[in-house]
This record gives structure tokens, sequence and C-alpha cells, in this order.
């Protein structure tokens, strides 16, 4: 038999090497797909929460956008990257004073890298975006919100609800507002609602109120919305196909643990929450996890949400922004931008001097504790300091009389000072020796330090330092001048407890004793839940400040001198420029404040 064998011409052999380079890579995607399929799929969510300044702290040695950038360009090497933000964004900060949250949108818009929209960026509403807008004023919130190019998340807020007029009811319906959302991240629907906790300034656009039967605490009341909200939200959230759903909070940390204490399964599968100012894990409750991270950008977490044959299982790292984290160079361009416009607009309005912010203000003599952790927990030297400040300055300047102002009280009143330690927000532990800087005394009180004075009672002041103490962590902590106190800390499901409180001189008065309560007027006019009999009908639209401030309060009064209110954080500026070459503030340290029982 003959058997004649063709010979493959070139067109031909070139025909079978492409058909072999074919079949080849149909092999490899094979694999590929195998592999694909066999391993699980992670998709990574970078948090942060209540950042107010752009280039972080200590002169911008720690935190900032520029850094935050950094870290989300490393994470993106994965894939995908979910920015969870936590609330606290427009204010407070030196530069929100002037721009109302600008330079924060500027800068949020810009995380990305670029100018468009930002689909991976979520925000929830803090207290503090509300600083500069109400429903009489809302213009700030509103360009805010229409400025960014990023999603707000509101899940209990309704901006139609104002009183009167128009208010905030264009960010109601602003495409970028959202009470829920879903992304589809790495084969999961990740959904993501938010709350933000009640505060009286824009109380009435809470939603999910209970009405109440006039035996609940307010803040029972306001715990059992942010409740009746997220499983409102969670229940359509899982309707719509969310795998997994995370609560992105501006809670206290007792709300957030009741949320999930009281919905357990029901509940989110995670909290990203804020407010705090403090790094926290905290659980499990019911199985499920809240995390926190430092206000300030000290630090930022990673979560990685894996899907695996099992279900989504749930890792966290965090991450450090300290002074050797990476900047960003073109986020830290922008940032020194702001900075120097500001800086240039802010001197100049002051009719200083070109640079006026790197002024010599004196050296601190001792430590003074600013950290948050530090500040809104226990006593300082710097708290104890301020507070005698200002309980000297009421003496001395004070509008009326002491038999006027405080019937009983005699030629010599009581006095005692009380400022809430949130009022004092520099955030970082200033050590002995320091040469300061005005940059440092505007940052340390960004908002106006108007000077009160209540008349009230000894049993009064007791029960209302108790108040807080109970609020260890939270801005409402007290620093104070006038009295000693022993008490008993506030624990799980109780307050705090003052078994002894005693005047300078170590005498016990009686509880009817009149005493006058020098204060920052935000805690004057009933700020951080301190309760002085004050402001119990207002007409609408007037503040309890206000009522205080034009004299509408029988029982408390703003200190002037010629005039003018006395404004804490301007006498303190005045006198450390007066002593620029010398040492400012504290010398020494003396406890007012002893810790009893467990």
């Amino acid at each position: 038999m003959h058997i004649e064998v063709e010979t493959p011409t070139k067109s031909k052999v070139s025909d079978w090497t492409a058909i072999a380079v074919i079949i080849a890579g149909l092999i490899f995607v094979g694999f590929q797909v195998l592999k694909d399929i066999s391993q699980p799929k992670s998709a990574t969510i970078l948090t942060m929460n209540d950042i107010y300044r752009i280039n972080g702290i200590k002169r911008g040695e720690e935190g900032g956008m520029a850094r935050i950038a950094a870290a989300r360009k490393m994470l993106e090497a994965r894939g995908d990257v979910l920015v969870l933000h936590a609330g606290d964004a427009l204010s407070p900060s030196l530069l929100g004073n002037t721009y109302k949250g600008a330079q924060m949108v500027d800068m949020m818009n810009f995380l990305d890298l670029s100018e468009d929209f930002d689909p991976n960026l979520f925000v929830t509403f803090g207290n503090h975006e509300f600083d500069a807008s109400k429903c009489s004023s809302p213009n700030a919130l509103i360009s805010s919100v229409r400025e960014s190019n990023f999603t707000w998340l509101s899940g209990n807020l309704d901006f139609t609800k104002c009183p009167s007029g128009a208010g905030f009811g264009e960010i109601q319906t602003a495409a970028n507002v959202k009470p829920y959302a879903i992304v589809d991240m790495a084969g999961m629907k990740v959904g993501i609602f938010g709350l933000t906790l009640n505060k009286s300034r824009y109380a009435s656009l809470m939603t999910d109120q209970p009405a109440p039967s006039g035996t609940e605490a307010a803040d029972a009341l306001d715990r059992a919305s942010y409740i009746t909200a997220a499983k409102r939200h969670i229940a359509t959230l899982r309707a719509e196909g969310a795998d997994y759903i995370i609560g992105l909070t501006h809670l206290a940390k007792t709300d957030d643990s009741a949320l999930l204490e009281t919905l357990g399964e029901s509940g989110p599968d995670l909290i990203i929450g804020g407010h705090d100012h403090t790094y926290m894990k905290v659980g499990p409750i019911k199985g499920r996890f809240i995390y926190k991270q430092t206000a300030d950008a000290l630090d930022v977490g990673v979560h990685t949400l894996t899907k695996t044959a099992d279900g989504i299982s749930h890792d966290y790292e965090k991450l450090y922004l300290k002074a050797d984290a990476p900047k960003n160079e073109a986020v830290q361009q922008r940032t020194d931008d702001w900075l120097k416009i500001h800086e240039a607009g802010f001197c100049a309005g002051k009719k200083l001097l070109t640079g006026c912010l790197a002024d010599a203000m004196g050296t601190t003599a001792i430590d003074w504790q600013l950290e948050e952790l530090k500040n809104r927990e226990s006593e300082t030297a710097i708290g104890n300091w301020l507070t005698e400040t200002i309980v000297t300055v009421a003496a001395e300047n004070s509008a009326k009389g002491p038999k006027t102002f405080c019937p009983a009280a005699g030629t010599e009143p009581i006095r005692v000072g009380l400022l809430g330690s949130g009022s004092l927000r520099l955030n970082y532990d200033v050590p002995k020796g320091y040469a300061l800087q005005r940059r440092e005394i505007e940052e340390l009180f960004p908002f106006p330090m108007e000077i009160a004075a209540i008349c009230t009672t000894w049993g009064a002041v007791k029960s209302q330092i108790e108040h807080g103490l109970t609020l260890k962590g939270e801005g409402g902590w007290p620093h104070l001048s006038g009295a000693s106190i022993s008490y008993v800390p506030a624990s799980t499901g109780t307050s705090a407890n003052i078994v002894r409180i005693t005047t300078p001189d170590g005498t016990t008065p009686a509880d009817d004793t009149p005493v006058i309560v020098v204060a920052n007027l935000y805690i004057a006019s009933q700020g951080d839940g301190y309760r002085w009999g004050l402001c119990q009908s207002l007409p609408e639209g007037t503040s309890c400040a206000d009522s205080i401030t034009d004299g509408g309060q029988a029982n408390s009064v703003v200190i002037r001198r010629g005039g003018k209110i006395q404004d804490l954080k301007k006498l303190v500026l005045a006198e450390f420029a007066a002593n620029s070459a010398g040492a400012v503030g504290p010398t020494s340290f003396t406890p007012k404040m002893t810790v009893v029982g467990p």
C-alpha cells in the first residue's frame, strides 16, 4: 500500500500553531476559572470618623487627608476599596470656622485623586455637620452637600421637617443623599445605612421618634428611635438582596451597643461608628462588633470581607497614620494650598502680620494633657487652669452684683467653675517647655467660648457634676474649679455617684445654699445634657444660648466687660501674647477629683 504524506506548507504550519495557541489559552483560562472558583473573594473597606483638620494634628505631623489618600491608594492594589466615614467632617476646626466645611468637602472630593463623582465614598451626617447650619439658616450645610462628589447617608433625618420655611429641603431631594445604599464588591452585595445622634440644634429633623409617655428619659426615647430606624432600613436592604449589612453610625457607644443588643440577628452584621473620638472594638454583642477609629485620622480601619462557601467572614486591621506614614503628594499640595490661602485671609482679617499663625504665644511650664482619651475622662492641669480662669473673670467682671443676680448668696457667693471637655479640641498632649504658636491656641478653641453664670444651688451643682462624670469619654466630661469631689465612677447601667463634695476650704454647704456656676455658654445653655432649670419655654427659633445672652433667663447671665461678652479664647490669646517670651498657662497641678469605690 502506498501512502502519500503531504508535507505541510508554511501557511498550514501557521494554522496549526494558531490552533495550538488557542487551545493553550483555553486551558489557561479554564485553570484560571477553576482557581477563581476555589479561592475566596474579598472586599476591602477603609473606615474613619471625626476628622476635623485637613492637615492632621501637631502641625501636620500625624493624620491628615494626604496620609488617608496614600493608604487608600495602597489598598486599591488589592482591588476596589469602599471608603466609609462615620461623621463629623465639616466642623469644628480653624479652617472650618472660615469656610464652613468647604475645605473638607474639597479634600474629600479629591480623596480618589479625581474630580469626578466618587461612587465608593460614603459619609454619614455627624452632629457637627450642623455647627454652621440650622433650620433658620441652612445654607452652609446645603452648600456642602451640593458640592460633594460622594454620597451622604441619612437614615434617620428628614430634612423637610423644619418647623417653618424652606429649611434643609434641598438636601432631602439631593441625588447624593440617601438613607441607605448597596455596593457590589467581590461578588457580594454590601448594604450600608446611616444613623445620626439627636441634638437640639436639629432635633426637629429626627425620624422614628416614639411618642413620649412622660416617664422615659430623653436619651431612652432617642435610643428607641435609632433602633427603629435601623430595623426599618435593614429589612429593606435584606429585601433588596444585601448579603452583608453595615451600620455607618454617628452615635455614642452606648447607643451602638443597645442597637446590637436589641436587634440581635435582625441587626447589622457590623457597625462602623463615630462620635466617641477613641479607637474601640466593642463586642461580640449577639455575635456582632462595633469598630471606631481615633479622631483626626491618627488611625484608620481596614476591614476585609471574604465570601466563602460558609458565608461572609470579617477581618480587621488598624493602620496608624503617624509621622512615618506616607503622604500622597498631590493631596498634600492641595492641603498646603488651602492652608496658605486661609492663613493669608485669617491674618489680614485680624489685622495681624503675614504668617501670624506662627506668632509666639509663650512656653508651657508643665505638661498639658489634651489628647482626647485624657481630656475626656480625667482631670488635667490645663482643664483646671482654664476653669479657674473663667471663675476669676466672672468674679471680676460680673454684669450684675451678687445680691441682685443670686439674692441669698451674700457679698461673697460660692462660685463653682465647669467647662465641658468637648470645647477643648487640640487632641494631643503638649509637653513642658513647648514653644506655643497662635495656631495651637486657635485650634484648642474652635468654638466661641463666651463665659456665662448661672444662679443655682449646691444640691444642683452636685447632681450636674454627677451627670458630667457619667459622660466619661464624651465631650460633656467636666473640668472643675471651686469644688473638690470624691466619687464612684459610672459603670454599665449606672451613673457616677459623688460621695463627698466640698468647697475649697473643706466645708460642705447645705443642698439649698445658693451657688453661682460659671461655665462656657454651651454648658450653661443645657449643652451635653446639663440641666440648670433654664429655657423651659422659648419662642420658636430662639435658642437657650440666645435667650441667656439677651437677658431672657432670670437665673443666668453672660459675663460682660465694657459691654462686650467675655470670651475665654480671646482672654487666653491676649494673655499669652503679652507673655510670649515667658511661661504661660498652669504652673502646677492640684487634683480636685478623687476616685473611690470600684
